[in-house]
């Protein structure tokens, strides 16, 4: 390999010179040029220097990283320097005209793992609109190689996932981008991997959750996409409602005077992935049925090994807000009827009342008006009709009671308000 050049000589290089070491027929000189641009990209006076000067060197180190099957070391060098020169909004700007979107998705599969990951930071950078500008989607949209990239949510590489996962949010914030993925072949197989994003404990909760929260705006009547949005997230066995809402069940608080925060009735109508992510332990599926293929898929087994996960403000709102814009779609209410969530948004709020942070509360409004939406304005009963045993009440619940009976309040709730 050839030595790096020295910072100090770096500098004094002017960028036409530098912009010719980059164009030259040499591999070596290639990547001795490429990494030059990388090392001035580490530092603001470099960075002022390459950003001035995008437009000369943009081509060059485009060329060099799709060659990255031949010149991996060269490659590896000139996407860091891209990653770092598109931090600037003018140079990302310019990034994109140079076909650079293109560039990123065609490799984003490579083998070499650093080429990779940048091209994946490259995309995240280069599609954010308020960053780039909105051509940086649209060229992603309408790019041969949009496949390759979400096919690239398959990785294991969670630095990968992650920088994917802000490119795909980015893409979801358009009308465009929506109706284009939703349409894409492999758009079932897109929301099943966010889903599994979401199962407790997961790094990426958050950024899958703002993900599936952009698609959600096209359950609107009339949006693009709504038909193909409301296909994928009522299809058999999808269960997309009961995973957003999973993350936000509270589960045995001490707070029940039953000790017991769903009447039997309410676990019977869960669906299958609510139900084996909250019932008792006692009452767990098998060994052998956790083995199962489906249950894999569904990360249910995560979220049984982690029962009282309670995500942060950002991500409980954000999956609040995923469930509140799909109800637009009578029919995705339906599936939120029919996969019996309603008993966990009627705990979730309860839970954060009793936390008495005002950091729940855009999460506690969020919640109120996907009650009122798909469940109160359906006709529906926020307790069962005939309900086994008298349900358990909370604290709040106990103290509205007094205070609407002119009463004391009882003493259990003054001792645990005075906790």
């Amino acid at each position: 390999a050839s030595p790096r050049p020295h910072r100090s000589h770096i500098v004094a290089v002017a960028m036409d010179e530098l912009a010719g070491l980059l164009a030259m027929d040499r591999a070596d000189v290639r990547q001795a040029g490429a990494e030059a641009v990388a090392s001035l990209s580490g530092d603001e006076e470099g960075m002022a220097k390459l950003v001035a000067a995008a437009g000369l060197l943009l081509p060059a180190l485009c060329t060099i990283l799709a060659r990255h099957a031949d010149e991996p070391q060269a490659a590896a060098a000139a996407a860091a320097a891209l990653v770092n020169i598109s931090v600037d909004a003018a140079a990302a700007r310019q990034a994109v005209e140079a076909g650079l979107v293109e560039t990123a998705a065609a490799h984003i599969l490579s083998d070499d793992a650093d080429v990779s990951e940048r091209c994946a930071m490259l995309l995240a950078n280069l599609t954010n609109p308020q960053h780039a500008g909105s051509k940086g989607t649209s060229r992603l949209i309408g790019s041969a190689h949009l496949s390759s990239v979400l096919s690239a949510f398959d990785s294991d590489a969670s630095s990968h996932v992650s920088f994917l996962l802000g490119a795909l949010t980015h893409v979801l914030s358009s009308d465009e981008g929506r109706a284009a993925i939703l349409t894409h072949p492999s758009a079932a197989r897109l929301l099943a991997r966010l889903c599994s994003l979401l199962a407790p404990r997961s790094p990426h909760m958050q950024a899958a959750a703002m993900a599936v929260r952009n698609l959600g705006f096209a359950a609107r009547p009339g949006a693009a996409g709504q038909a193909a949005l409301v296909s994928l997230v009522c299809a058999d066995g999808a269960d997309v409602v009961s995973r957003l809402a999973l993350p936000l069940a509270p589960h045995d608080t001490g707070e029940k005077a039953t000790g017991c925060l769903y009447e039997q009735e309410e676990v019977l109508a869960f669906s299958h992935t609510l139900r084996a992510a909250i019932q008792p332990e006692e009452t767990r599926p098998s060994d052998d049925e956790l083995a199962s293929p489906a249950v894999r898929e569904a990360d249910v087994a995560a979220g049984i090994a982690a029962l009282d996960h309670t995500p942060g403000h950002a991500t409980r709102l954000a999956l609040l807000e995923a469930l509140l814009l799909l109800s637009a779609a009578p029919a995705v209410c339906e599936a939120m009827r029919r996969e019996g969530i309603f008993p966990v948004l009627r705990e979730s709020r309860a839970m954060m009342l009793l936390a008495e942070d005002e950091a729940h509360r855009p999460a506690i409004d969020a919640n109120e008006s996907l009650v009122s939406i798909f469940h109160l304005a359906s006709g529906g009963q926020t307790v069962p009709s005939e309900p086994g045993q008298p349900r358990g009440k909370f604290v709040w619940e106990l103290e509205d009671e007094a205070r609407k009976a002119g009463g004391p309040e009882p003493r259990e709730a003054r001792e645990e308000v005075e906790d």
